[in-house]
């Protein structure tokens, strides 16, 4: 069986978008139109010693800098350039796409990601598997044979493969079965290993053109617009703080 949705919802970059229509398929109307998001142009990060940088998607902060390790974005507030691209000049405003005549606007895909919520997301990723060619099956895990690797389910019928991969977050459910031995674990490698999210429902405030971003004593923190709701989220390690504190 699946983990609850996310209510957070997801934020995405232009690559997302770009892989969706042109390597697995969709059209940008099929996107558009199951999946509902909203264009979002970057991230505002509340994020290191200077307090707040944008981090857009559009070029010079699309890549980092060769040889560098600090994000453009981070660099260019330093120096007040901020408003030197579009994207993060709209962002700043807090506007999404630039006028085009007195009663339009020009959108600019190529350097604009989707904000996902939930619901809308998994149905948009069935229909991308569906074109696929992508069989699923429903059924929840029980157990797991070694020699060959076999996944159990509990109406007793078996599934095998060469792969496996566990996508239950903190559940750990094909992880944690009862004669699954082999499975890697990558939380050695993770700075938080712990996360919280919620959804509100949105007033009367506009919709940002960015994901927020902060950092924060012990982890990090997260906010991600949709049409209807508000997604926040809160990652931490548990080594620095406690399930109650954070």
């Amino acid at each position: 069986a699946a983990p609850a949705a996310d209510p957070a919802g997801e934020s995405t970059t232009p690559a997302v978008l770009n892989h969706t229509v042109t390597a697995i398929g969709l059209h940008g109307s099929d996107i558009h139109l199951h999946g509902r998001p909203v264009w979002t142009l970057g991230f505002k990060c509340l994020w290191g010693a200077r307090g707040t940088f944008y981090r857009a998607f559009d070029a010079p902060y699309g890549t980092r800098l060769q040889g560098m390790r600090t994000e453009p974005g981070f660099l260019a507030s330093a120096g007040n350039l901020d408003l030197a691209t579009m994207s993060s000049s709209l962002m700043a405003a807090g506007k999404l796409f630039p006028k085009d005549g007195n009663n339009s606007f020009k959108p600019t895909e190529n350097v604009t990601g989707l904000n996902f919520r939930p619901e809308p997301l998994h149905g948009l990723l069935l229909r991308a598997c569906s074109a696929l060619g992508v069989n699923i099956r429903n059924g929840k895990a029980t157990g797991f044979n070694r020699n060959p690797d076999t996944l159990v389910l509990e109406d007793g019928s078996t599934l095998a493969a060469d792969l496996y991969v566990d996508a239950t977050g903190s559940d750990a459910v094909l992880s944690t079965l009862a004669g699954n031995t082999d499975w890697i674990s990558y939380e050695d490698a993770c700075l938080c290993t712990r996360a919280a999210t919620i959804s509100r429902r949105r007033g009367s405030e506009p919709i940002r053109p960015y994901t927020t971003l902060e950092t924060l004593g012990a982890g990090w923190r997260w906010r991600t617009d949709h049409d209807e709701s508000i997604g926040l989220g809160h990652a931490w390690h548990p080594d620095f703080i406690s399930e109650d504190q954070a």
